[in-house]
């Protein structure tokens, strides 16, 4: 009875020990970890996917990072900074700068980093035009770049110690002919412990919830993935097929309380409104709250909600196999009616949400 899960275990063992001592991020409940042989991705379901260079763009992987903006970042060995979302997939950006040695994210003012030979870039991911910033032209090296508690952030060359700020821009702390090193300064040490996990307890956290989901999917093995019918269906004018079984509401939040306040019946309608809508992210939601990404978090956290990019995901997929369970649009046009630019970008979110392809869930194929 075990050995299936014993077999699966054992590759997803090997496959990230090879990649365990590179770089860890959590992007949306998924592990992302880059290595020699490209990214290896595991889901909230225990299953791990792997890319490589036909969907990365490159072979190997030398950094990888998550920004607050529900984008993943790697850095390949070309020297080339690309980006992966839910919606678009992964992307290679033209204007960011090339030849970039090192990746970093700036938790407090919500920056990305990038460190070439000659100078340091910066840009703000969610913006319209993805344009970089020159922060500062670097005489040698850069060797750390780290991010203080109060904002402040500290770049480290071979010869010199700079700190930046928005105000006054860059300012030189010390030079020094044996360099400098300030990675284990207490404040310092805090802020990127927070946002930068080690591979070991990464894995640990991995092995155990890895257990956990085993028993829970002994316990569901029976039970095919179950879809709801939405109350409204806006983009079909097909008759729905005759049925003597009654479909149920749409269960647009499952990890809401039964009980939701107005202001989370207000977040299923504009969700439920605009699932169509390409694009339609945290940012369109809080816009038309009128509220801040921080706030907007804040309240659905406080009436027991999920995060509002997972409220979206969950009912975009709870949609799309509502949909491909009536049987009467192309996989292409159930993509777009959720709100995916390719179905090809929607086989990927539709399996590592189930665990199986959209053709695979689908009862009559």
């Amino acid at each position: 009875m075990f050995k299936p899960a014993i077999l699966v275990f054992s590759s997803l063992l090997v496959t990230i020990t090879s990649f365990a001592a590179t770089t860890a991020s959590y992007y949306d409940g998924s592990l992302w970890m880059a290595g020699e042989y490209g990214i290896v991705r595991v889901g909230r379901n225990g299953r791990s996917i792997q890319y490589t260079g036909k969907e990365l763009g490159v072979d190997r992987v030398l950094d990888i990072l998550a920004d607050s903006s529900e984008n993943i970042w790697y850095l390949g060995d070309d020297g080339v900074v690309r980006s992966y979302s839910f919606l678009d997939g992964f992307a290679t950006h033209e204007t960011l700068p090339i030849g970039v040695e090192s990746l970093a994210f700036d938790p407090v003012s919500g920056r990305v980093f990038a460190s070439t030979k000659a100078a340091l870039f910066s840009w703000k991911p969610g913006a319209e035009a993805l344009v970089p910033v020159l922060e500062m032209e670097l005489e040698n090296r850069l060797l750390h770049l780290d991010f203080s508690p109060d904002g402040t952030v500290w770049v480290a060359c071979e010869k010199s110690l700079f700190r930046l700020d928005n105000t006054v821009g860059p300012s030189l702390v010390s030079a020094s002919g044996g360099g400098v090193d300030i990675s284990n300064s207490i404040p310092i040490k805090i802020e990127t412990s927070a946002t930068r996990t080690s591979w070991v307890a990464v894995f640990v956290a991995f092995l155990l919830g890895f257990s956990f989901s085993l028993l829970l999917r002994k316990k569901r093995s029976s039970k095919a993935p179950k879809a709801v019918r939405p109350k409204e269906s806006k983009a079909s004018d097909a008759p729905a097929k005759e049925s003597s079984e009654v479909a149920p509401e749409p269960v647009l939040f499952p990890s809401a309380p039964v009980a939701q306040d107005d202001f989370v019946a207000q977040v299923e309608r504009i969700i439920r409104e605009n699932i169509a809508t390409q694009k339609f992210g945290v940012d369109e939601i809080a816009a038309i709250t009128g509220l801040s990404r921080i706030h907007l978090n804040r309240k659905l956290k406080a009436a027991g909600c999920p995060s509002p990019s997972i409220l979206l995901r969950n009912a975009r997929m709870e949609y799309a196999a509502t949909l491909i369970r009536q049987g009467e649009l192309p996989m292409q046009e159930i993509a777009l009616r959720c709100g995916f630019s390719s179905a090809s970008y929607f086989a990927t979110a539709f399996r590592d949400y189930y665990g199986v392809t959209p053709t695979e869930y689908n009862p009559s194929s």
